[in-house]
């Protein structure tokens, strides 16, 4: 017969009751709500047993049904009178992570962009990992010293490919620079580059490309031990600093230097939100348009100019002249490397008909391409393949190329030059540098691929088809890169440039002067009422929902333009294009932020608002 056991009552474990902390017993947290309208503050009770939570510390508490994450923004001795307050659930990190000016800079970012604060802290703390936190518990943050009178922001021009170095260099022996140095450039080819040459002076490296745990302990590093400097890729912008340092931009006009997601800030108007607390310089080879505004506005200086190109005796050859691209990349490769710089990639872009000169498109209307020699020409939309095409008009076969990719180009110019080393660099397979113990080398790259080096001659192709390409920053974005790549001229190089004398951007060039190209494009811009003398936003999101705003906006006697709506397609959403003068841009922030919000309540279909893009 089995054995009878006794019965046993369950144990039910209760709660104990929780009892505010005796001293500052309530914490204002910024909690993740994941909802635009209650983007706000909220005060919760500290339990005895977290006594000693930090501002700035991450906690977990109850928020509607769920638990939030949240960040102590300060401890108070109560919180709004008359409102039964909620204890905190858990402290997740009693570290200081979320202090000093983050909270009020974040604000200030989000208000400039229409958004909430947890859609910019993302980029500025990196993903916690708990075990890199105990490595750096009981280390106290140093107090911020008393700052002198912060000098206004400066534009200093490029004079050398080294300058960004020189610079760096400038402020770390300079004795009484007593803050840090904060140095943000492109990319992750740019950090690798500059930080080799700094090595000496221990520089801390952050950037996106680093795996999580190194990143937030870099991040924590930078908080508590105060390196001296700090080079990092974009979201490096937020890293805490004491007051009174240096925040040095290197080439602010590039499309790295924008967030791709949403709320899409930039690197140059965070500087400038910080600029109450550090200096900024802002150091490229040609300035930004937004940073020719600033100047001719007085709220920047400029730094003396040195001109390394006007006393260089640099010689410059035009499309008009007598002599040839490959003429001076011929004698170029006599003394040195040579740099010939393609375009676009691919290899025939487009093409016609030979005999009835009609350019090649699909059924879907897009452009046919091939992609290498003798490759079978396919649609540059839906990549659709036409194995034995025949124009559509006259049946030929016959094909007459009318856009040259870049490994056309290459392929035509090694074949005139035979006996040549060759250096390739493109998308895919770029060449960051020029090996030191290469000469007498012709390096072939399309644009923004250009390895560093020194170069005796410089070949710049397809200039006229990047000056009129069909985006806001063409323009900008040629007069970079021909400077950029001048400045990596040796003395008394030359330069060929395919434009011809006689054209506006060439005559820029000859006096080797960016700001003045720079100020006639900002000229044209103002009057064409475009980016930077006006503020842009795009909305995304279902055609009909952008229609009834639309609708709404005309009505009101708010100063905002709608510019046009990008009908969307069954699969995808419609975009809205809206306008207003600089003048308004305190104003055009807020609305959208307000919109956002209204928008939340109502429970109405998503739109993505996108505020100053790099490009519409």
């Amino acid at each position: 017969m089995a054995e009878i056991k006794p019965l046993k009552l369950k144990r039910e474990s209760v709660a104990g009751r929780k009892y505010p902390a005796d001293h500052l017993p309530v914490a204002r947290i910024l909690v993740d709500t994941s909802v635009a309208h209650l983007d706000q503050p909220y005060d919760y009770l500290i339990p005895n047993t977290d006594y000693d939570l930090v501002v700035g510390a991450l906690v977990e508490v109850p928020f509607a049904s769920a638990m939030r994450q949240g960040y102590v923004l300060e401890r108070l001795s109560s919180g709004e009178q008359g409102v039964k307050l909620k204890f905190i659930n858990k402290v997740l990190s009693n570290l200081p992570i979320f202090s000093g000016e983050l909270p009020e800079l974040i604000e200030l970012a989000a208000a400039r962009y229409g958004a909430n604060s947890w859609d910019i802290l993302p980029s500025v703390i990196p993903p916690r990992v708990m075990k890199v936190e105990s490595k750096f518990r009981g280390i106290s943050i140093t107090p911020s010293k008393e700052r002198k009178e912060l000098a206004a922001p400066r534009f200093t021009q490029a004079i050398g490919s080294d300058s960004l170095y020189q610079l760096i260099l400038r402020s770390m022996e300079d004795k009484k620079f007593a803050g840090q140095l904060l140095v943000i450039v492109p990319d992750e080819n740019d950090l690798t580059r500059i930080s080799k040459d700094l090595e000496s002076f221990k520089p801390l490296l952050l950037g996106s490309h680093l795996a999580n745990s190194l990143r937030y302990e870099r991040y924590l590093t930078a908080l508590f031990k105060v390196p001296k400097l700090i080079i990092g890729t974009r979201s490096a912008i937020f890293t805490p600093i004491i007051p009174g340092s240096r925040i040095l931009i290197f080439n602010d006009g590039d499309e790295s230097m924008y967030e791709r997601r949403y709320p899409s800030w930039n690197v140059r108007d965070i500087a400038i939100l910080r600029s109450k607390e550090h200096s900024l310089i802002f150091l490229s080879a040609s300035p930004s348009l937004e940073i020719v505004r600033f100047l001719n506005l007085g709220w920047f200086t400029k730094s003396k100019p040195l001109n390394i190109l006007r006393n260089s005796k640099l010689r410059l050859i035009f499309a008009d002249d007598r002599r040839s691209e490959i003429e001076v990349i011929r004698s170029g490769l006599k003394s040195g490397n040579v740099l010939v710089s393609i375009g676009e990639p691919g290899y025939i872009n487009a093409f016609s008909c030979q005999k009835c000169r009609n350019i090649a498109l699909c059924d879907c209307g897009g452009r046919l391409k091939i992609n290498a020699s003798g490759g079978v020409p396919t649609c540059s939309i839906c990549s659709k393949g036409f194995l034995n095409w025949t124009c559509g008009f006259c049946k030929s076969s016959a094909i007459r190329t009318v856009s040259k990719g870049g490994a056309k180009l290459a392929e035509e110019i090694a074949k005139s030059l035979p006996g040549n080393r060759v250096i390739i660099s493109r998308g895919g397979s770029r060449v960051d540098e020029v090996p030191p113990d290469v000469e007498s080398c012709l390096v072939i790259a399309t644009y923004g691929c250009e390895p560093k080096g020194k170069y005796s001659s410089i070949v710049q192709l397809n200039l006229e088809a990047l000056i009129t390409r069909v985006d806001l920053r063409a323009g900008e974005n040629a007069r970079n890169l021909v400077f950029n790549n001048l400045l990596q001229l040796v003395p008394g190089g030359s330069a060929y440039l395919a434009l011809d004398q006689s054209h506006p951007f060439a005559q820029g060039i000859l006096k080797f002067d960016p700001l003045q190209i720079a100020q006639n494009e900002l000229t044209e811009r103002t009057s064409a009422k475009l980016p930077p003398a006006f503020r842009f936003a795009t909305l995304e999101g279902p055609s009909r929902e952008l229609h009834k705003f639309a609708k709404a906006i005309d009505s009101t006697n708010f100063e905002i333009d709608v510019i046009t709506i990008f009908e969307g397609t069954s699969t995808s959403n419609g975009k809205l294009l809206l306008r207003t003068d600089i003048s308004n841009s305190g104003k055009f922030s807020d609305f959208l932020r307000s919109l956002n919000r209204y928008r939340s309540i109502k429970s109405l279909a998503g739109i993505k608002v996108r505020v100053d893009p790099y490009s519409i």
